[in-house]
């Protein structure tokens, strides 16, 4: 058992746009980084990522090729989000609104996917609700919800090229996106990186059942 190849998370927070001088996704990740996942055998890599379309085509799918992660997440700030929202859908079009450098991708759609499914969204083999319900979660007063729609921005396209890039490689779509609050409204960065650290355990204590995983 010593000898097992860890198993690799893979989290990604954004960097700055807009009002937000300081993006609560990245501050989140960096203190996840220094907390760690608190689970056995399983090794966390994380990176921050521009809010700039043609990156996330690039850095994610190269992030993914070279770790081999058995899950990918990914955080971003919702100004609307006063508790972790898990987003449980990825849309693959309809990408109108620029990046920081008012880019948009090309039709608008999401460059990864190379066939959409019938209803151009794709669905997360983790199922929120369960997360969200997961006395993981109860033991430490942790408040979470589910949204079925990410919000067709950097969010919602790094989460389509993540699950477009696992269905281009024939691996299961073993992804999330959580949106966070921005920074003291009302969590700080340690208080997002914990709440995000028990919400991993709860999707991998669900990949565990699938056999995806071992800890």
């Amino acid at each position: 058992m010593g000898s097992e190849r860890s198993s690799i998370v893979l989290v990604t927070g954004f960097g700055p746009f807009g009002s937000h001088k300081v993006n609560s996704s990245s501050e989140a990740v960096k203190e996840l980084k220094k907390l760690g996942l608190g689970v056995q055998n399983v090794k966390l890599v994380v990176a921050e990522i521009p809010v700039l379309y043609d990156h996330v085509d690039k850095i994610l799918p190269d992030l993914i090729d070279q770790y081999d992660p058995v899950l990918v997440i990914s955080v971003g700030l919702s100004s609307a989000a006063n508790i972790l929202t898990l987003e449980q859908f990825a849309n693959c079009v309809g990408y109108d609104r620029g990046d920081i450098d008012g880019n948009l991708p090309e039709d608008e759609k999401c460059k990864s996917v190379e066939q959409a499914p019938p209803d151009n969204k794709f669905k997360s083999i983790i199922n929120m609700d369960k997360v969200v319900c997961s006395p993981l979660l109860k033991a430490k007063n942790i408040q979470a919800c589910v949204s079925d729609d990410a919000g067709l921005f950097l969010c919602d396209y790094i989460y389509c090229t993540a699950m477009g890039w696992m269905r281009h490689l024939n691996k299961p779509l073993s992804n999330a996106f959580i949106h966070v609050p921005p920074l003291n409204k009302p969590f700080n960065a340690p208080q997002l990186a914990q709440q995000i650290q028990v919400s991993i355990q709860a999707m991998l204590l669900q990949l565990k059942e699938k056999h995806m995983v071992s800890f």
